[in-house]
């Protein structure tokens, strides 16, 4: 989106989300952005962009953008706190606008945090007219949604710039923050003095921690992406060391890497993560002008893939393959009872050094449907839902004797 459309698009994606709350509780509510008006029974939410303040934690983290010379050197930002006024207007008989309100104030706590993703999103279906520029490369962090407790007396000074606008229900919330970045020429840097190859030094990169692309609150498994993040990561030659194997990553930049899980961490467990700078002129192996940066470990999580079961046994496909020396275990939760059980069954031995198929004995365990993890060293799998038809994916069921 154009620099001058983030706000639109925050105040936008706000409004989707105000939107579907609003219409869980009250059927043919709607959502209109103005100034509210609180007549008539029709129910509705008026979302108002009241005021726009600086915010004060990142009033400072702004570098000089300009030279002595007055030369713009980087593009200069600021970073905005958004306040929303959000009056709900409905039939008072029938409590629409204290309905609405609470399904709001719930959602929004449930979920607090507009996404790059999601205000991206909200320009593109915003419907009139669509927010939608020819600058794509806008930077957009994580906004916060935050409900502010206003005192009745601050409450008030907010509903005073309504002239003769009766009061309705309201609420007000802050979006923090908004970071808007100014659209000047920026100078390139001047070349380097010193030609590739002569004798210098490399700056030290610093790894400040290993997640899943997909989000850092993600599991990490054989087909993530793993995401590092941290300072002076891109270097003339740069290379990931992981699990004692130097892989050349897919992206780099100064503050982040990108590259699928390498092969040599295909193994549940904890495994830790450094990032290798080398000359550009250096050959393969060629370590002796390497630095390298600190250590920083993520854990590698069991996945299953399938289940089945024959008679007494369970089957269970697991990604990556648990090694004889680890000690596997099949986990079982059961679903759909109102006091469910749970079981831990020790895997049953099995040929070679390694398997990607777990078996264990279901003698004893209540017939029953269940949900069906695996544990690796004391590493558990996660429970896959299917989000489309809310279900678990991987069941088990144990029937009557």
């Amino acid at each position: 989106m154009n620099r001058h459309l983030t706000v639109a698009a925050v105040t936008a994606a706000f409004g989707q989300i105000v939107e579907q709350a609003a219409t869980e509780a009250v059927a043919d509510a709607g959502v209109h952005f103005a100034r509210p008006d609180t007549t008539g029974t029709e129910p509705k939410v008026y979302i108002y962009l009241y005021q726009t303040v600086v915010n004060p934690a990142a009033r400072n983290l702004e570098l000089p953008v300009r030279s002595s010379a007055g030369v713009a050197r980087q593009r200069p930002f600021t970073a905005l706190d958004l306040h929303y006024l959000l009056t709900f207007v409905g039939d008072e008989s029938k409590l629409q606008p204290q309905r609405m309100m609470g399904s709001v104030a719930s959602s929004v706590h449930g979920r607090p945090l507009l996404s790059p993703a999601a205000i991206r999103q909200a320009r593109v279906s915003a419907a009139e007219p669509p927010l939608i520029g020819d600058d794509l490369d806008v930077p957009v962090v994580d906004v916060n949604l935050t409900l502010l407790g206003l005192s009745l007396d601050e409450l008030s000074k907010v509903w005073s710039v309504f002239f003769q606008t009766p009061y309705g229900l309201s609420v007000v919330y802050r979006a923090s923050m908004v970071l808007l970045e100014a659209d000047v020429s920026v100078q390139p840097p001047l070349p380097a003095q010193r030609p590739r190859g002569e004798s210098g030094f490399l700056a030290h990169p610093a790894v400040a921690r290993v997640v899943a692309e997909a989000g850092q609150y993600q599991p990490i498994t054989v087909d993530s992406t793993l995401l590092i993040l941290g300072t002076r990561l891109q270097g003339e030659q740069t290379l990931v060391r992981v699990a004692g194997t130097d892989v050349e990553p897919a992206q780099t930049t100064a503050s982040r890497i990108t590259l699928p899980v390498p092969v040599s961490a295909h193994v549940v467990g904890a495994h830790t993560v450094r990032v290798v700078h080398r000359p550009w002129d250096a050959v393969a192996d060629d370590a002796s002008n390497e630095v390298e940066s600190n250590a920083v470990s993520f854990v590698l999580i069991p996945k299953v893939t399938d289940v089945s079961s024959a008679g007494a046994l369970v089957s269970v496909d697991i990604s990556p393959v648990a090694r004889s020396e680890q000690r596997a275990e099949v986990l079982l939760d059961q679903l759909d009872v109102e006091n469910p059980a749970s079981y831990r069954l020790a895997c049953l031995a099995f040929e070679g050094d390694s398997t990607s198929n777990l078996q264990a004995d279901l003698t004893g365990v209540v017939p029953g449907r269940y949900a069906v993890r695996v544990r690796v060293d004391g590493i558990a799998s996660r429970i896959d839902i299917d989000l489309d038809t809310d279900t678990v994916v991987h069941v088990v069921e144990v029937p009557l004797p």
